[in-house]
């Protein structure tokens, strides 16, 4: 197996370490203007439903698409069947995007009125406005995981992950420079720089794109059957999100911005753990051996989990026990105070439970995708998210939003102990003597720069979490350095 795999994601893992500083700094410029307020709530909700039916529609299509296009391209980079069946799928997708996003615009004050039921009327209002502009996000979401998906399916990983981060910059500028305008101006930041997003991502594939485009191809009917299940599967389990704005908007003011606020922190975190990893990975899940497919497959499994625990320990460890040092250095200035610092700490900490499990669960669900098996994981995630929803309903008046937290997180454990499972009845074992030195090691690398990292920031007090994680990130790496030799050389003697 060759270790390009290893550079390619150092590449994407390097510039999604980049992207996560931008966004950081963003989340710094919101929650200074509005902090935890009713505002803040009224767009966390506007903005989960474009989101939530981007996820659907195209990460389930992503799965199912990048095997479909990866064989060909890679045998013929120019193959023009290839070429018209993503141009065919293109079509499709920004038809349908088009289309739902014309109608969340103009029904904006009715599905806020659904989803969240418990706003106040001016909290209402906002909501309605943010989602009038954001609807539009959801076409853009669109294109762009398309366009991410046929790069990707081109092994070409370099380019998507560098206009994240330029876009992220912009979308930091424009935020800054519009808020003037309110939570509105920085609703029209996200559009603006999603529309930049599409013109970047689409000039490297302009050329081989600039073919006849048909709504119609032979092997259309066949992709489709693989996605159904995906996007039946994936359109419910995917309403968590919603769930949790629709028993939020009943909660205390605040409540689904502190929320937010944490998810968005998981969402960087997952990122730059499992984004760089997993997106470079994935197209190259197929076996080095075509008398024994399971094989290849395995090998890059467990190098999958090999590399996700070099990252989750660290985090896990290191965002636990900094949660509420870096919450408050990073957010709490401005409208954003100090009870506001301990409520997202506190999610954040239950929620680094979720960022441990969606990390192994998404490298696990792909390798059930890569051999055309989207039905165990579908049926999986219907059948645990069902008891989820039961779960928060019950619980959400007693136990408020951090219950919310506890029951998504509950829930990704299950589900990747599900997976894990069933992937061993397909490939074989997924674990080795090796991870086991690999855990003990990144443990106690975790642990020595965790150590540095609380005398930093200690003995400086304020704004100290600015110099004592890249300190101890450093350390980490150092420290980890010899079992990523001992790593490569374990794999390549495989």
């Amino acid at each position: 197996m060759s270790f390009s795999i290893v550079r390619s994601v150092g590449m994407v893992t390097c510039l999604s370490l980049l992207q996560l500083i931008t966004q950081f700094a963003l989340q710094i410029v919101i929650a200074k203007r509005f902090g935890a307020s009713a505002t803040m709530d009224a767009f966390n909700a506007a903005l989960t439903l474009p989101t939530t039916l981007t996820m659907i529609l195209m990460v389930s299509l992503s799965y199912v698409l990048i095997p479909a296009l990866t064989q060909p391209l890679s045998n013929n980079r120019l193959d023009p069947s290839a070429w018209k069946l993503a141009t065919s799928i293109g079509a499709w997708a920004i038809s349908v995007g088009f289309v739902a996003s014309l109608a969340i615009a103009i029904a904006s004050p009715w599905i806020v009125r659904f989803l969240c039921p418990g706003f106040e009327m001016e909290t209402h209002a906002i909501a309605s406005s943010c989602l009038r502009i954001l609807a539009w996000q959801f076409l853009l979401g669109v294109i762009v995981s398309w366009l991410n998906s046929v790069e990707n399916a081109c092994l070409g990983f370099a380019w998507p992950a560098a206009v994240a981060f330029l876009t992220s910059i912009l979308n930091l500028v424009l935020a800054f420079q519009w808020l003037h305008f309110g939570i509105e101006g920085y609703a029209w930041s996200i559009i603006v720089t999603g529309v930049v997003q599409v013109i970047l991502l689409a000039i490297p594939l302009r050329a081989n794109l600039w073919v006849p485009w048909s709504l119609v191809h032979p092997e259309l009917g066949s992709l489709v059957g693989r996605w159904l299940p995906l996007l039946i599967g994936g359109a419910y389990v995917r309403f968590d999100p919603l769930v949790d704005r629709y028993l939020g908007s009943a909660m205390e003011e605040g409540s689904i911005a502190h929320l937010g606020y944490a998810q968005r922190f998981i969402q960087a975190l997952l990122a730059l753990a499992s984004g760089g990893l997993l997106t470079v990975l994935f197209p190259t899940l197929t076996s080095d051996d075509p008398n024994d497919p399971g094989k290849g497959l395995a090998k890059r499994l467990r190098l999958g989990i090999h590399g996700l625990m070099m990252v989750l320990i660290p985090v896990s460890i290191g965002g636990y026990f900094f949660a509420e040092w870096t919450v408050r250095d990073l957010l709490e200035r401005g409208a954003f105070g100090p009870r506001d610092t301990l409520a997202v700490a506190r999610l954040f900490q239950i929620l680094l439970i979720m960022f441990a499990g969606a990390s192994l669960a998404d490298l696990l669900a792909r390798g059930h995708y890569t051999v055309g098996n989207t039905r165990t994981p579908t049926v999986l995630l219907a059948a645990a998210i069902s008891l989820v929803f039961l779960c928060k309903f019950l619980t959400a008046s007693r136990f408020g939003v951090e219950g919310l937290a506890w029951c998504t997180s509950i829930y990704f454990v299950f589900i990747t102990v599900g997976l894990a499972y069933s992937m061993t009845k397909i490939s074989g074992t997924l674990i080795d003597p090796f991870l086991w030195r690999n855990i003990a090691w990144s443990l106690f690398a975790a642990l020595v720069a965790c150590s540095l990292a609380y005398g930093i920031a200690w003995s400086i007090g304020r704004n100290g979490i600015f110099v004592a994680a890249p300190v101890a990130a450093f350390a980490y790496a150092a420290i980890e350095y010899p079992m990523l030799i001992q790593l490569r050389h374990y794999f390549r003697s495989e």
